[in-house]
């Protein structure tokens, strides 16, 4: 056991006791995120409420801190406890494993398939190409906080999963927004990008799992009618970007590019894939 994972250990008993609840139902462990990343995180049970009422809470930053010296054990338990408590007074009666919330709410994002093989064994998924496209919802009384629809989540809720995906596409196709590049570098850049290329960016409002978008062909056709034909660059698992054909750049050349800057530039947890896409004379995305 490492040193990390011993802090965690202490603090999550210390968690236990400022909740008033048995050490067993406060727990600390390695928990799986996207492309075979791992955080150290907390899940709490608290009365009859089961742990999927809030997602893990995420202990690496504070750990760090209390390992560092600038934050005491003490105060650390007693932040953790506090995002705990808040959690379950803002989610009753299990909400986030209410069928309706979840289908009001949850909409889709992509992510390696390779990279994330043990995370899908256990989470319903659509192909897309080297991709796969799964569902998520936001978790209440976490700000920030999303839950993953795994089995157990759709097995307690009682939905299907073609109804899930189907849930996510609904919600989601209002919330995708196309930008132009040059309009969003000229908040950034004070020089004159007209004769820069022609690039589009397809994220949503929150810049929050705006990739996804790749997954929905009739909404990148209906982008492309206006537009022209592109190439589909996946920037990260928060956006895509369409390079209109017309620039003449090759899908060698530009997977050669994708890969220098995933190695480079996006965060490991955001890289969604080394290759770029096109939509086909049969309307379905392929890679290019």
């Amino acid at each position: 056991m490492t040193e990390k994972m011993e802090v965690a250990n202490v603090l999550a008993e210390m968690v236990a006791d400022k909740l008033g609840v048995g050490h067993d139902q406060v727990e600390a462990g390695e928990h799986l995120r996207n492309n075979g990343c791992t955080i150290i995180g907390l899940t709490a049970r608290l009365g009859d409420k089961v742990m999927y009422v809030a997602p893990v809470i995420n202990m690496d930053k504070i750990l760090d801190s209390v390992m560092n010296g600038d934050t005491s054990y003490v105060v650390a338990a007693g932040n953790i406890a506090e995002q705990v408590r808040n959690g379950y007074k803002m989610a009753p009666d299990n909400i986030n494993l209410d069928r309706e919330y979840i289908l009001g709410n949850c909409k889709p994002r992509v992510i390696s398939a390779e990279k994330n093989r043990q995370l899908l064994e256990n989470v319903p998924h659509r192909d897309v190409c080297d991709l796969a496209e799964i569902v998520y919802f936001p978790a209440v009384g976490v700000d920030g906080g999303v839950i993953t629809a795994n089995d157990t989540v759709l097995q307690y809720s009682g939905i299907e999963a073609d109804e899930l995906f189907e849930a996510a596409h609904r919600n989601a196709r209002g919330d995708y927004e196309l930008l132009d590049m040059k309009s969003v570098l000229s908040f950034l850049v004070p020089v004159d990008l007209d004769d820069g290329p022609g690039m589009y960016i397809v994220t949503t409002r929150k810049k929050l799992y705006g990739a996804a978008a790749i997954a929905d062909t009739e909404l990148l056709a209906a982008y492309m009618k206006d537009i022209g034909d592109c190439t589909i660059i996946p920037s990260s698992v928060h956006e895509i970007i369409l390079l209109p054909k017309t620039e003449g750049c090759g899908g060698d050349d530009l997977r050669e590019i994708v890969r220098n800057v995933n190695l480079s530039i996006v965060d490991e947890q955001e890289v969604l894939s080394d290759n770029v896409y096109e939509l086909g004379a049969d309307g379905k995305l392929h890679i290019a």
